[in-house]
């Protein structure tokens, strides 16, 4: 089957194809990058939660522990060194998951820059080409009136004939004018 003529500036079938396609996949690609952060936050508040849990078990062992006058000392490790380091590393992976963040806004706010840059340089890109065209069909229609006149046109009509013929004359005359005079100023300059 075959494909109707494209206007300038306008996309073939296949281009929207491979757009729709794009945007089809950038989608997919969306969805799943979606079920990937909800499945890492499951897992964060899952270690959060276990972290918690060993923490508050830490906590009940050394007051159960500070009783005794011998493991005091542990008691006050337990309390102000583990308990802190655990607390630490219970909020790391939400570090990590707000720096990630910051990183995936920026890498979106790169792919919005350069859709803007595609955007714009698909519009010049168009408007070169209407232009090109524009100007080779005005040469090719000049050409063509160019071409009418040193043809001879074969109709019956008499007076058309002659008319023609005069143009012809005339415009052969006037080009061996302008020929002689850069004939002429050429022997001058030459002399």
């Amino acid at each position: 089957m075959g494909e109707r003529p494209q206007k300038a500036g306008e996309m073939s079938y296949h281009q929207c194809a491979m757009i729709g396609a794009m945007m089809k996949a950038r989608a997919a690609q969306e969805e799943a990058h979606e079920q990937n952060l909800l499945r890492h936050a499951e897992a964060v508040a899952k270690f959060e939660q276990n972290l918690m849990n060993l923490s508050q078990k830490m906590s009940e062992f050394a007051a159960k522990i500070s009783q005794g006058f011998l493991l005091k000392p542990v008691a006050f490790v337990i309390n102000n060194l583990a308990i802190p380091i655990i607390n630490a590393i219970k909020n790391i992976p939400n570090a990590i998951l707000s720096i990630s963040d910051k990183f995936t806004q920026i890498k979106q706010k790169f792919i919005d820059i350069q859709d803007k840059l595609n955007a714009i340089f698909g519009e010049a890109k168009a408007f070169v080409e209407k232009k090109v065209s524009e100007l080779v069909s005005n040469i090719k229609s000049k050409f063509e009136i160019l071409l009418k006149v040193f043809k001879r046109n074969n109709t019956k009509d008499d007076e058309t004939k002659i008319d023609e013929d005069k143009k012809i004359f005339n415009l052969k005359t006037f080009i061996q004018k302008i020929w002689k005079k850069k004939d002429d100023t050429e022997d001058e300059s030459g002399s």
